[in-house]
């Protein structure tokens, strides 16, 4: 691995771009549209790994032949068209954001057009504990060749086939249980908090339900909520709408969007900024203090 870029820097490519450094990976580069504006934020992500800002993506595809996309899911599209006149056949393109097969299968046509070769990504857990050792499923017919040159930094790749789509339909339908039971503890939280009862609610879901520790489950899944419910809204849309698509209704799918849109709102993401609450706990403290504050 000479050169590693990447198209967005936001939270998934850091953490990657960090534990390649460790595992002996260097020259790491990237491109993000809101580094003009807000540089003080990426300044100590960058660093940690070493990883240089280019001007834009042309200057990204000169330093770099194999490349990460990790934008959101409403910017593979634009990210991949801003880029694919600088690609060239040597080039990789690794669609890794959270989108529909459709959006990953537009990412190709656009990226293949160019010469250059693609291959779809689908991250299957969180990635910062895992860094860059988070699974991660392939599709595409040069898919092979990067877990070859990506498995000695301990990568964890595994190759579905040739088809593009089925990595992130294997992602997008295991979102409608993992982000559901997130739309569910929000639901039953912030209404059990009206009367004090949001712990014993949980204690008693963990004795119908043993070997989970259902208050520790809730601290993790109301933590990333209070960060990522904005961008988990939009996945989820892009869920609902392949449903639609296969001729299934989305009718968990659409509801979980609906209360993901619903909890972004409330603003925990500018009040905890990038470090996730540890407990569940401090987000209703939060909205109970704000709540106060208003009447």
């Amino acid at each position: 691995m000479n050169a590693l870029g990447f198209m967005g820097f936001g939270e998934a490519a850091p953490a990657i771009a960090e534990g390649l450094a460790e595992a002996g990976g260097e020259n790491f580069y990237t491109f993000d549209i809101a580094y003009r504006s807000d540089p003080d934020r990426f300044a100590p992500r960058m660093a940690r790994s070493g990883t240089k800002m280019t001007e834009n993506p042309a200057e990204l595809a000169s330093c770099c032949r194999l490349i990460f996309s990790l934008v959101t899911c409403t910017e593979a599209v634009p990210a991949a068209a801003s880029i694919a006149e600088h690609l060239t056949p040597d080039h990789i393109y690794v669609d890794m954001n959270s989108a529909s097969p459709e959006i990953k299968r537009q990412v190709g046509v656009i990226v293949e057009k160019s010469g250059a070769r693609f291959v779809e990504a689908a991250i299957m857990s969180v990635v910062p504990p895992l860094r860059h050792r988070v699974p991660v499923l392939l599709c595409g017919e040069a898919a092979p060749g990067l877990v070859s040159t990506l498995e000695p930094y301990g990568m964890k790749l595994e190759v579905l086939g040739e088809q593009i789509g089925a990595a992130s339909a294997t992602k997008m339908f295991r979102s409608v249980m993992v982000k559901g039971m997130q739309a569910l503890f929000i639901e039953c939280l912030l209404a059990a908090r009206h009367f004090g009862t949001e712990k014993r609610v949980l204690d008693t879901v963990t004795a119908s339900y043993p070997g989970i520790n259902w208050n520790q489950f809730a601290d993790y899944l109301i933590g990333r909520s209070a960060l990522h419910a904005g961008r988990q809204s939009h996945e989820m849309e892009e869920v609902s709408q392949t449903l639609e698509s296969i001729g299934e209704l989305p009718l968990m799918a659409r509801a979980t969007a609906e209360r993901l849109r619903r909890f972004s709102e409330l603003g925990f993401k500018e009040m905890f900024g990038d470090t996730e609450p540890d407990t569940y706990a401090e987000v209703l403290a939060l909205l109970a203090r704000r709540e106060q504050s208003k009447s």
